[in-house]
Protein backbone atom coordinates (compact mmCIF):
# COMPACT_ATOMS: atom_id res chain seq x y z
CA UNK A 1 0.00 0.00 0.00
CA UNK A 2 1.29 3.46 -1.09
CA UNK A 3 2.27 5.82 1.98
CA UNK A 4 1.18 9.39 1.92
CA UNK A 5 3.83 10.75 0.20
CA UNK A 6 3.45 8.70 -3.22
CA UNK A 7 0.77 8.47 -5.29
CA UNK A 8 -1.53 5.06 -5.92
CA UNK A 9 0.52 2.71 -8.53
CA UNK A 10 0.02 3.27 -12.10
CA UNK A 11 -1.30 0.52 -14.52
CA UNK A 12 0.98 0.10 -17.76
CA UNK A 13 -2.20 1.22 -19.55
CA UNK A 14 -2.51 4.29 -17.63
CA UNK A 15 1.02 5.05 -18.39
CA UNK A 16 0.81 4.47 -22.03
CA UNK A 17 -2.37 6.72 -22.39
CA UNK A 18 -0.23 9.55 -20.50
CA UNK A 19 2.44 9.19 -23.19
CA UNK A 20 0.08 10.33 -25.68
CA UNK A 21 -0.74 13.73 -24.03
CA UNK A 22 3.30 14.89 -24.61
CA UNK A 23 2.41 15.60 -28.17
CA UNK A 24 0.32 18.55 -28.75
CA UNK A 25 -3.86 17.74 -29.74
CA UNK A 26 -3.47 19.61 -33.21
CA UNK A 27 -0.83 17.43 -33.93
CA UNK A 28 -2.20 14.35 -33.23
CA UNK A 29 -5.29 15.16 -34.92
CA UNK A 30 -3.22 16.17 -38.47
CA UNK A 31 -0.85 12.77 -37.62
CA UNK A 32 -4.36 10.52 -37.48
CA UNK A 33 -5.68 12.49 -41.01
CA UNK A 34 -2.11 11.33 -42.50
CA UNK A 35 -2.61 7.89 -41.64
CA UNK A 36 -6.11 7.85 -42.93
CA UNK A 37 -5.40 9.20 -46.25
CA UNK A 38 -3.50 6.26 -46.58
CA UNK A 39 -5.45 3.52 -45.81
CA UNK A 40 -8.17 5.30 -47.89
CA UNK A 41 -5.74 5.07 -50.47
CA UNK A 42 -4.43 1.80 -50.11
CA UNK A 43 -7.98 0.37 -49.99
CA UNK A 44 -8.76 2.07 -52.83
CA UNK A 45 -5.53 1.03 -55.29
CA UNK A 46 -5.85 -2.48 -53.57
CA UNK A 47 -9.23 -2.72 -55.16
CA UNK A 48 -7.83 -1.75 -58.98
CA UNK A 49 -8.18 -3.58 -61.56
CA UNK A 50 -5.03 -2.07 -62.95
CA UNK A 51 -3.02 -3.36 -59.70
CA UNK A 52 0.84 -4.00 -60.90
CA UNK A 53 2.38 -7.31 -60.07
CA UNK A 54 5.63 -6.27 -57.64
CA UNK A 55 8.36 -7.53 -55.89
CA UNK A 56 7.01 -5.85 -53.23
CA UNK A 57 4.50 -6.35 -50.15
CA UNK A 58 1.01 -5.77 -51.25
CA UNK A 59 0.05 -2.09 -50.88
CA UNK A 60 -2.76 -2.57 -48.13
CA UNK A 61 -0.17 -4.79 -45.86
CA UNK A 62 -0.60 -2.09 -42.22
CA UNK A 63 2.31 -0.10 -42.38
CA UNK A 64 4.20 -1.52 -38.92
CA UNK A 65 4.47 -4.59 -41.15
CA UNK A 66 5.94 -2.97 -44.18
CA UNK A 67 10.17 -2.67 -44.16
CA UNK A 68 11.54 0.34 -45.07
CA UNK A 69 11.91 -0.10 -48.48
CA UNK A 70 8.29 -1.21 -49.09
CA UNK A 71 7.05 1.33 -47.84
CA UNK A 72 9.67 3.74 -49.79
CA UNK A 73 8.61 1.73 -52.92
CA UNK A 74 4.38 2.70 -51.83
CA UNK A 75 5.44 6.03 -50.78
CA UNK A 76 5.71 7.18 -54.29
CA UNK A 77 2.96 5.95 -55.39
CA UNK A 78 1.53 7.54 -53.00
CA UNK A 79 2.47 11.08 -53.11
CA UNK A 80 1.37 11.12 -56.60
CA UNK A 81 -2.16 9.52 -56.59
CA UNK A 82 -3.41 10.97 -53.35
CA UNK A 83 -6.65 12.86 -53.89
CA UNK A 84 -9.13 15.51 -51.68
CA UNK A 85 -11.61 14.20 -50.69
CA UNK A 86 -13.37 16.13 -53.58
CA UNK A 87 -11.07 14.91 -55.54
CA UNK A 88 -8.38 17.90 -55.64
CA UNK A 89 -4.93 17.35 -55.34
CA UNK A 90 -2.71 18.68 -52.56
CA UNK A 91 -0.93 22.00 -52.08
CA UNK A 92 2.74 21.00 -52.23
CA UNK A 93 2.96 22.07 -48.31
CA UNK A 94 -0.18 19.73 -47.71
CA UNK A 95 1.59 17.30 -49.06
CA UNK A 96 5.02 17.21 -47.70
CA UNK A 97 2.89 17.27 -44.31
CA UNK A 98 1.25 14.42 -45.34
CA UNK A 99 5.18 12.89 -45.36
CA UNK A 100 5.60 13.86 -42.04
CA UNK A 101 2.68 12.18 -40.12
CA UNK A 102 4.51 9.26 -41.31
CA UNK A 103 7.53 9.61 -39.26
CA UNK A 104 5.68 10.76 -36.22
CA UNK A 105 3.67 7.74 -36.79
CA UNK A 106 6.49 4.72 -36.63
CA UNK A 107 7.67 6.74 -34.14
CA UNK A 108 4.95 6.83 -31.69
CA UNK A 109 4.83 3.03 -32.48
CA UNK A 110 8.09 2.62 -31.64
CA UNK A 111 9.74 2.24 -35.03
CA UNK A 112 12.64 4.46 -35.54
CA UNK A 113 14.90 3.46 -38.40
CA UNK A 114 12.05 4.44 -40.60
CA UNK A 115 11.96 7.80 -41.75
CA UNK A 116 11.01 9.55 -45.22
CA UNK A 117 12.43 12.67 -44.52
CA UNK A 118 15.96 11.98 -43.64
CA UNK A 119 18.04 12.50 -46.60
CA UNK A 120 20.91 10.66 -45.43
CA UNK A 121 18.80 7.02 -45.69
CA UNK A 122 19.27 5.84 -49.23
CA UNK A 123 16.39 3.64 -49.32
CA UNK A 124 13.98 7.04 -49.26
CA UNK A 125 16.14 8.56 -52.27
CA UNK A 126 13.98 7.85 -54.91
CA UNK A 127 11.20 8.86 -53.21
CA UNK A 128 12.15 12.44 -51.96
CA UNK A 129 13.05 12.42 -55.45
CA UNK A 130 9.43 11.72 -56.74
CA UNK A 131 8.16 14.22 -53.95
CA UNK A 132 10.33 17.09 -54.89
CA UNK A 133 9.35 17.22 -58.86
CA UNK A 134 5.40 16.55 -57.69
CA UNK A 135 5.67 19.51 -54.87
CA UNK A 136 7.40 21.50 -58.00
CA UNK A 137 4.52 20.37 -60.48
CA UNK A 138 2.21 21.63 -58.27
CA UNK A 139 3.73 25.02 -57.15
CA UNK A 140 4.67 25.78 -61.06
CA UNK A 141 0.43 25.49 -61.75
CA UNK A 142 -0.16 27.85 -59.13
CA UNK A 143 -1.61 25.16 -56.37
CA UNK A 144 -1.14 26.67 -52.61
CA UNK A 145 1.07 29.65 -54.24
CA UNK A 146 -1.48 32.18 -52.01
CA UNK A 147 -1.70 31.35 -48.58
CA UNK A 148 -4.56 32.71 -46.52
CA UNK A 149 -3.16 34.56 -43.67
CA UNK A 150 -4.99 35.91 -40.54
CA UNK A 151 -5.14 39.48 -41.06
CA UNK A 152 -4.46 41.58 -37.68
CA UNK A 153 -7.42 43.89 -36.69
CA UNK A 154 -7.02 47.80 -37.11
CA UNK A 155 -6.34 50.29 -34.92
CA UNK A 156 -9.88 51.59 -36.84
CA UNK A 157 -11.34 47.80 -36.61
CA UNK A 158 -10.20 47.69 -32.61
CA UNK A 159 -12.39 51.77 -32.42
CA UNK A 160 -15.12 49.99 -34.24
CA UNK A 161 -15.66 47.19 -31.91
CA UNK A 162 -15.45 49.42 -29.08
CA UNK A 163 -18.20 51.71 -30.68
CA UNK A 164 -20.62 48.90 -31.73
CA UNK A 165 -19.94 47.53 -27.84
CA UNK A 166 -18.38 44.39 -28.48
CA UNK A 167 -15.56 45.61 -25.95
CA UNK A 168 -16.01 46.72 -23.22
CA UNK A 169 -17.18 46.30 -19.50
CA UNK A 170 -21.31 46.60 -19.31
CA UNK A 171 -21.77 43.08 -19.56
CA UNK A 172 -20.57 39.94 -18.81
CA UNK A 173 -20.28 38.84 -22.66
CA UNK A 174 -18.69 42.04 -23.97
CA UNK A 175 -16.12 41.98 -20.62
CA UNK A 176 -15.44 38.35 -21.55
CA UNK A 177 -14.54 39.36 -25.26
CA UNK A 178 -12.35 42.29 -24.03
CA UNK A 179 -10.17 39.91 -22.07
CA UNK A 180 -9.95 37.44 -24.45
CA UNK A 181 -9.40 40.14 -26.90
CA UNK A 182 -6.48 41.86 -25.08
CA UNK A 183 -4.88 38.04 -23.72
CA UNK A 184 -4.50 38.12 -27.26
CA UNK A 185 -3.09 41.26 -28.28
CA UNK A 186 -1.35 42.70 -25.49
CA UNK A 187 -0.11 39.13 -23.64
CA UNK A 188 0.59 37.10 -27.23
CA UNK A 189 -1.81 33.95 -26.38
CA UNK A 190 -2.57 32.03 -29.82
CA UNK A 191 -6.12 31.33 -30.32
CA UNK A 192 -6.86 27.82 -29.05
CA UNK A 193 -4.78 25.63 -26.65
CA UNK A 194 -2.98 28.40 -24.54
CA UNK A 195 -6.36 29.71 -23.88
CA UNK A 196 -8.07 26.57 -23.27
CA UNK A 197 -5.18 26.17 -20.80
CA UNK A 198 -4.58 29.37 -18.96
CA UNK A 199 -5.28 29.99 -15.42
CA UNK A 200 -6.21 33.02 -13.49
CA UNK A 201 -2.91 32.44 -11.04
CA UNK A 202 -0.91 33.16 -14.91
CA UNK A 203 -1.86 37.15 -13.93
CA UNK A 204 -0.23 38.98 -10.76
CA UNK A 205 -0.60 42.61 -9.71
CA UNK A 206 2.73 44.01 -8.91
CA UNK A 207 4.66 46.98 -8.71
CA UNK A 208 8.25 48.02 -10.22
CA UNK A 209 11.21 49.84 -8.88
CA UNK A 210 9.37 52.50 -10.02
CA UNK A 211 6.16 52.38 -7.82
CA UNK A 212 4.53 51.84 -11.17
CA UNK A 213 1.66 49.46 -11.44
CA UNK A 214 1.80 46.51 -14.06
CA UNK A 215 0.15 43.29 -14.80
CA UNK A 216 2.41 40.38 -15.21
CA UNK A 217 1.79 37.22 -17.09
CA UNK A 218 3.37 34.04 -17.06
CA UNK A 219 3.53 30.86 -19.42
CA UNK A 220 2.83 27.79 -17.63
CA UNK A 221 2.53 25.89 -21.57
CA UNK A 222 2.66 27.07 -24.90
CA UNK A 223 3.30 25.83 -28.57
CA UNK A 224 7.30 26.56 -28.20
CA UNK A 225 7.72 25.68 -24.38
CA UNK A 226 5.52 22.63 -23.50
CA UNK A 227 7.90 22.67 -20.17
CA UNK A 228 9.09 18.90 -21.64
CA UNK A 229 12.58 17.28 -21.81
CA UNK A 230 12.88 19.25 -25.41
CA UNK A 231 12.39 22.82 -23.67
CA UNK A 232 14.03 22.20 -20.01
CA UNK A 233 16.76 25.18 -21.05
CA UNK A 234 13.26 27.66 -22.86
CA UNK A 235 12.61 30.46 -20.00
CA UNK A 236 8.90 30.75 -19.60
CA UNK A 237 7.75 34.17 -20.94
CA UNK A 238 6.69 36.55 -18.78
CA UNK A 239 4.78 39.62 -20.10
CA UNK A 240 4.61 43.17 -18.16
CA UNK A 241 1.61 45.02 -19.32
CA UNK A 242 2.12 48.75 -17.10
CA UNK A 243 -1.22 50.76 -16.16
CA UNK A 244 -2.58 53.80 -18.30
CA UNK A 245 -2.46 56.61 -15.88
CA UNK A 246 -3.84 58.98 -18.51
CA UNK A 247 -6.90 56.36 -19.63
CA UNK A 248 -8.04 54.29 -16.56
CA UNK A 249 -11.02 53.46 -18.61
CA UNK A 250 -9.08 51.57 -20.81
CA UNK A 251 -6.45 50.14 -18.71
CA UNK A 252 -5.83 46.56 -19.34
CA UNK A 253 -4.62 46.60 -15.66
CA UNK A 254 -8.02 47.99 -14.48
CA UNK A 255 -10.15 45.91 -17.21
CA UNK A 256 -8.26 42.33 -16.12
CA UNK A 257 -8.70 43.39 -12.38
CA UNK A 258 -12.62 44.16 -12.85
CA UNK A 259 -13.04 40.75 -14.23
CA UNK A 260 -11.35 39.06 -11.73
CA UNK A 261 -13.73 40.76 -9.27
CA UNK A 262 -16.58 38.94 -10.43
CA UNK A 263 -16.05 35.59 -11.82
CA UNK A 264 -16.89 32.90 -9.35
CA UNK A 265 -13.00 31.66 -8.94
CA UNK A 266 -9.66 32.66 -9.33
CA UNK A 267 -8.29 29.02 -8.24
CA UNK A 268 -9.02 27.18 -11.29
CA UNK A 269 -9.49 28.19 -14.92
CA UNK A 270 -9.81 31.83 -16.44
CA UNK A 271 -12.66 31.95 -19.21
CA UNK A 272 -15.97 31.29 -17.12
CA UNK A 273 -19.16 31.58 -18.84
CA UNK A 274 -21.21 34.39 -18.68
CA UNK A 275 -24.52 35.34 -17.62
CA UNK A 276 -27.09 38.42 -17.98
CA UNK A 277 -25.65 41.78 -16.42
CA UNK A 278 -22.29 41.62 -15.01
CA UNK A 279 -22.66 38.12 -13.67
CA UNK A 280 -21.06 34.58 -14.10
CA UNK A 281 -21.30 31.18 -14.15
CA UNK A 282 -18.84 28.75 -12.45
CA UNK A 283 -18.19 26.52 -15.77
CA UNK A 284 -15.46 27.01 -18.21
CA UNK A 285 -16.42 28.52 -21.43
CA UNK A 286 -16.57 25.77 -24.36
CA UNK A 287 -14.00 24.90 -26.76
CA UNK A 288 -15.69 25.55 -29.83
CA UNK A 289 -16.81 29.59 -28.40
CA UNK A 290 -12.73 30.29 -27.50
CA UNK A 291 -11.85 29.55 -31.60
CA UNK A 292 -15.03 31.82 -32.33
CA UNK A 293 -14.31 35.09 -30.17
CA UNK A 294 -12.62 37.27 -32.63
CA UNK A 295 -15.13 35.94 -36.06
CA UNK A 296 -18.05 36.62 -34.17
CA UNK A 297 -16.94 40.07 -32.75
CA UNK A 298 -15.87 41.38 -36.02
CA UNK A 299 -18.87 39.99 -37.72
CA UNK A 300 -21.25 41.86 -34.95
CA UNK A 301 -19.19 45.25 -35.32
CA UNK A 302 -19.87 45.20 -39.59
CA UNK A 303 -15.36 44.46 -39.81
CA UNK A 304 -14.50 42.34 -43.41
CA UNK A 305 -11.69 40.48 -43.99
CA UNK A 306 -9.83 37.36 -42.67
CA UNK A 307 -10.65 37.36 -38.86
CA UNK A 308 -9.96 34.38 -36.79
CA UNK A 309 -8.79 33.21 -33.45
CA UNK A 310 -5.17 33.87 -34.46
CA UNK A 311 -5.38 37.62 -35.89
CA UNK A 312 -5.28 38.45 -32.05
CA UNK A 313 -1.96 37.55 -31.84
CA UNK A 314 -1.12 38.55 -35.48
CA UNK A 315 -2.32 42.20 -34.35
CA UNK A 316 0.31 41.95 -31.15
CA UNK A 317 2.81 40.97 -33.64
CA UNK A 318 2.36 43.85 -36.20
CA UNK A 319 1.24 46.41 -34.35
CA UNK A 320 4.66 46.18 -32.75
CA UNK A 321 6.54 45.91 -36.14
CA UNK A 322 5.04 49.25 -37.32
CA UNK A 323 5.46 50.94 -34.76
CA UNK A 324 9.05 50.17 -35.26
CA UNK A 325 10.13 48.13 -32.17
CA UNK A 326 12.95 45.44 -32.55
CA UNK A 327 12.88 42.23 -32.95
CA UNK A 328 13.91 40.92 -29.90
CA UNK A 329 11.27 43.52 -28.16
CA UNK A 330 8.31 42.05 -30.13
CA UNK A 331 9.95 38.44 -29.51
CA UNK A 332 9.90 38.64 -26.07
CA UNK A 333 6.33 39.46 -26.08
CA UNK A 334 4.83 37.20 -28.57
CA UNK A 335 7.06 34.20 -27.47
CA UNK A 336 8.30 33.51 -30.52
CA UNK A 337 11.82 31.68 -30.43
CA UNK A 338 12.77 32.28 -34.14
CA UNK A 339 12.51 35.43 -36.30
CA UNK A 340 11.57 33.15 -39.17
CA UNK A 341 8.64 32.35 -37.04
CA UNK A 342 7.83 35.80 -35.73
CA UNK A 343 7.95 37.26 -39.42
CA UNK A 344 5.24 34.77 -39.97
CA UNK A 345 3.07 36.89 -37.66
CA UNK A 346 4.28 40.55 -39.19
CA UNK A 347 1.41 41.97 -41.97
CA UNK A 348 2.60 45.13 -43.84
CA UNK A 349 0.16 47.55 -44.41
CA UNK A 350 -1.50 49.15 -46.54
CA UNK A 351 0.09 52.39 -46.27
CA UNK A 352 3.84 50.58 -46.11
CA UNK A 353 3.05 49.08 -49.50
CA UNK A 354 1.67 52.39 -51.09
CA UNK A 355 5.24 54.12 -49.96
CA UNK A 356 7.27 50.61 -50.88
CA UNK A 357 5.66 51.62 -54.41
CA UNK A 358 6.50 55.34 -54.42
CA UNK A 359 9.70 54.55 -53.50
CA UNK A 360 10.23 52.04 -56.75
CA UNK A 361 8.12 54.43 -59.30
CA UNK A 362 10.34 56.41 -61.87
CA UNK A 363 12.74 58.69 -60.44
CA UNK A 364 12.04 62.21 -62.27
CA UNK A 365 14.07 65.47 -61.54
CA UNK A 366 12.88 68.22 -60.26
CA UNK A 367 11.88 71.21 -63.13
CA UNK A 368 13.71 73.63 -61.91
CA UNK A 369 17.34 71.21 -62.00
CA UNK A 370 16.53 69.31 -64.62
CA UNK A 371 19.56 69.21 -67.50
CA UNK A 372 18.43 68.61 -71.13
CA UNK A 373 17.95 65.23 -71.73
CA UNK A 374 18.83 63.07 -75.11
CA UNK A 375 15.48 61.90 -75.09
CA UNK A 376 14.18 65.67 -75.04
CA UNK A 377 10.89 65.97 -76.82
CA UNK A 378 9.00 69.00 -77.80
CA UNK A 379 5.96 66.70 -78.03
CA UNK A 380 3.86 67.18 -75.04
CA UNK A 381 2.82 63.80 -74.57
CA UNK A 382 6.66 62.79 -74.25
CA UNK A 383 6.39 65.01 -71.19
CA UNK A 384 6.69 63.52 -67.93
CA UNK A 385 4.58 63.54 -64.64
CA UNK A 386 6.04 65.38 -61.86
CA UNK A 387 4.74 63.96 -58.68
CA UNK A 388 5.34 66.18 -55.67
CA UNK A 389 4.92 65.44 -51.77
CA UNK A 390 3.75 67.90 -49.54
CA UNK A 391 5.50 67.35 -45.89
CA UNK A 392 2.86 66.14 -43.10
CA UNK A 393 0.93 69.07 -41.39
CA UNK A 394 2.05 69.32 -37.78
CA UNK A 395 -0.60 69.47 -35.14
CA UNK A 396 -0.19 72.95 -32.77
CA UNK A 397 1.51 72.36 -29.68
CA UNK A 398 -1.94 72.10 -26.86
CA UNK A 399 -4.02 71.23 -29.37
CA UNK A 400 -6.11 68.12 -27.55
CA UNK A 401 -6.30 65.11 -30.67
CA UNK A 402 -9.34 62.75 -30.51
CA UNK A 403 -8.97 59.83 -28.81
CA UNK A 404 -9.41 56.06 -30.09
CA UNK A 405 -12.18 54.57 -28.28
CA UNK A 406 -14.99 57.09 -27.91
CA UNK A 407 -17.17 55.38 -25.21
CA UNK A 408 -16.26 54.68 -21.93
CA UNK A 409 -15.84 50.76 -20.23
CA UNK A 410 -15.83 51.27 -16.37
CA UNK A 411 -18.41 53.68 -15.74
CA UNK A 412 -20.63 51.50 -14.60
Amino acid sequence: MAGARFAAPVSDTTENEFRLTSIPEKTRQITDWGIRAWDEWAAARAASSSEAVTDHVPVATPLLQMAGDDFAYWLGKFVLEVRKADGGEYPPKSLYALVCCFKRYFEANGVHDINPINSNDPRFGGFRQTLDAEMQRLHASGLGTKKKQAEPISPDEEAMLWSSGQLGCHSAVTLLNTVYYYNCKVFGLRSYDEHRSLQCKQFEKKLDERGRVYLEYTDCGSKTNRGGLKHMKVENKTVRQYENVDDSEHCIVNIFEFYFSLIPSRDSYFYFRPLKGLKFVKQPVGRNKIGKFIPDMCKAAGIEGYKTGHSGKVTCATTLYREGFSDQLIKERTGHRSLEALHQYKRTGSKQQEDLSMALGPSIADKENEKPSKCDSDDDDFMPLKKKFKPPVQPEIGVPTQGMFPHSCMNQ
